[in-house]
Order: C-alpha cells, then structure tokens, then sequence
C-alpha cells in the first residue's frame, strides 16, 4: 500500500462520514480557540495585573541594603551517625548546616556607599534613588522661646503615592532643593493649628538647626547614662566605675607603654578632655549646629491606607521622620558629619513591575540585599499561569 492509497482511503472515509466528520472539525476549530483565547486571556491578565500595579509608586519601591555573605559547608561538616534513621538524620543534617553556616558568616557589605548610590543610579530601569539619611536637630516654636526638636529625612521627589498624604501644599518637587515637609502633629507642636494657619504655614520659611554627630567620647558617655534613671544601685556602680577608669586612662596616656599611634589613635577617638582630673563624668562638647533655611512646601498625614496596596505600604512606604526633605540635600548634610562616609539603606523605584527581577539582580551582583515586592508579584504571576494552563488542559 503507497502513500496514495493511504490519503485516498482517507479522503473517502471522510466523505462516507460526513457528521463524524463535521463534528470532529468543530472539536478541533473550537479548541483550538479555546486554547488562543487562554494564551491571550493569560497574557491580558498578566498586562492587566502589571498595568495596575505600575500605577502605584509604592509597588515599585525597593529597600537597598547590606547583605551577610552565605556559603555552603563541606560535605564533612554534614556527617551524621550512620545508626540514625534516615528521615531524623536530614533534620539532623539541616539543623548542622545552619549552625555551620552562623559559624562561618561573612560580612558582605556593611554599608549603602555613595559609589554604590551613583551605580544603582545608572542601572536601566531605575528612575529614582534615594539613601535612607537622617539628622536631628531643632526648629523654633510659634509664640515660644523654647525650640522643637525633630528628624529630618530625605523623601522622595515628585512621589505621586505621597500626594494624598498631603492636606496642604504640594509634595516635593527636583527642583525644591530646600524644600521641606512637615508632618501633621509636628506642625501642631510648633503652634499651627487650624487649616487657615497651616496654609499660613505653606510658603514659609523654616530655620531647622541641626547637630553633627556627638564626639565620640560624647556618645560612649550618652550610652552609658541614658538609662541611669532604671538602673539599680550596683549597676550606676559599674558604669560609674568604668567612666572614673576611662578618664583616668586619658589622663595618663603619655604614661602608658602604648606606642604613638595607639595614642593617637585613642586621643582621635575619645578626645584630648575626656574630664577634668577628679572628676567622674566626663565634659561632653555639643555641636552648636549648623542652621539650615527651608521653605515650607506643604504638611503632610501619616499613611492612609490604600485598598490592596497595605501590604506594599507596610514595608515600602514608612514615612518617618517630622520632616521631609529632598534626598540630594540631606545626604550632602548627613555626609558633612564626622565620621560618616555611608548610608544604612537606601530606596529605589523601578519604572515596572516587569524590571524587577532584572533590578534586583543587578544590585544583588553590588554585593548588596534588595527587598521589594518582586516576590508577591511572581506569585501572582505564577498563579495567574496555573489557572491558564488548567483551562487549556481541558480545551485539549
């Protein structure tokens, strides 16, 4: 039998069966759409789903940080007894690698670097940074001489989900350089209470002082007394005692047998008056602080929560800090400081959700961790994928 046969005995079999016939190509036209609108239902899905989501800044927001350095242990540190039983010897083997893997932790990055800042800037994708910076520092009261104290923090710029967080003014915009925001309740304490008072307050300007960082010797003293008023009798004992021998080796360093960079490196650290001779507490030299002029861009509300997005919010989105201002400036502030040439963090966002993934990879490649939202989105992603692939299955 050839191959002409084979197609003739075919051809003739479907025109001795014509309803067989018709049925099986209305099975097959009808399935085959089934299975072109499941690839483009998934597909519109996915678009649909992205599109939403890209809307909101909050979602596309990462947190930049330092990251440990993991390795797996050899395969001899994971020895268990031959005599257990194998499902108790994988618990057994799982519980060894984690403790090996605590044993042999290497710090990766400490620290969000400015050279780290400028190379997220100009990944593909990335359309704003900003480090995580803070400074403390103090603004004058209406109708009081006593001043405020507060934390200004960078915030970005042209945030559209911050908008509605607005309830006077405007979110900060690039070119607002010396722009600030004010949170609600510190607006109150400074004395502006009503909404005609707070719009008074838009346009404004706003002297903030704030301090570089305490000397050193500044902020052991601080850490060693900002608790006294819980501590018992043998505990003020102990960090007195540690603070009378502190000074007294300050006092009589030349006399040490510590060579001159040990000296030095000592006097740079504590400083040269740790205290005057006898006494207990040492004198502690403050900052008389570096005044800045803000205008005042707007006041703005604790978080609302915004339907479908808290989750997003909750890790994303924390607004802190009673002021805010932008990123560019009080980075250069926080940089000014002795002793601080980092960030602890910083946050980015993407121009996509769809870049997250591609984001995330590079700045993990830095040496640096990445939280973001990347996670929730795949799982979507993935779920929206399951549920085509069960229709198509039933359309085969």
């Amino acid at each position: 039998m050839t191959w002409h046969d084979i197609i003739a005995m075919a051809f003739l079999n479907l025109f001795q069966r014509r309803a067989r016939t018709i049925l099986n190509l209305i099975g097959i036209v009808t399935g085959t759409v089934v299975l072109l609108m499941c690839a483009a239902g998934s597909s519109g899905v996915h678009h649909a789903v992205h599109l939403l989501f890209d809307q909101s800044d909050i979602v596309r927001r990462c947190l930049v940080h330092p990251t440990a350095v993991w390795e797996e242990p050899p395969e001899e540190a994971l020895l268990v007894d031959s005599s257990v039983p194998e499902v108790r010897a994988a618990r057994i083997r799982e519980r060894l690698r984690r403790e090996w893997m605590n044993r042999n932790l290497r710090t990766g990055k400490t620290s969000v670097t400015p050279e780290d800042i400028q190379s997220i800037r100009q990944l593909p994708h990335v359309v704003q940074v900003h480090p995580e910076a803070a400074l403390g520092g103090q603004t004058p009261r209406r109708n009081s001489d006593d001043p405020l104290g507060g934390l200004l923090y960078s915030a970005p710029v042209g945030d559209d989900s911050f908008r509605r967080q607005i309830i006077s003014g405007d979110v900060l915009h690039p070119e607002d350089r010396y722009g600030v925001l004010i949170d609600e309740y510190f607006a109150y304490q400074m004395g502006f209470r009503t909404d005609e008072e707070l719009k008074q307050l838009v346009g404004s300007q706003l002297q903030f002082q704030y301090t570089s960082n305490t000397p050193n010797v500044g902020h052991i003293f601080n850490l060693l007394t900002e608790t006294w008023g819980t501590l018992s009798s043998k505990q003020l004992g102990e960090k007195l005692e540690f603070l009378n021998t502190l000074t007294q080796l300050m006092q009589d360093l030349d006399l040490t047998t510590l060579s001159d960079t040990q000296k030095t490196s000592l006097r740079e650290l504590l400083g040269t008056k740790i205290g005057e001779a006898g006494s207990a507490i040492p004198e502690v030299a403050h900052d008389p602080g570096t005044e800045v002029a803000f205008t005042v861009k707007g006041v703005f509300q604790p978080n609302p929560s915004e339907p479908g997005l808290s989750l997003f919010q909750r890790y994303f989105h924390n607004t802190e800090g009673e002021l805010l201002a932008h990123p560019d400036l009080v980075s250069d502030l926080y940089l000014s400081q002795s002793n601080v040439k980092s960030f602890d963090a910083a946050k980015i966002t993407v121009d996509s959700t769809s870049s997250l993934r591609e984001v995330t990879e590079q700045i993990e490649a830095m040496g640096l961790g990445v939280d973001s939202s990347l996670f929730i989105i795949e799982s979507i992603d993935s779920e929206i994928d399951k549920g085509a692939g069960i229709v198509a299955l039933i359309a085969v």
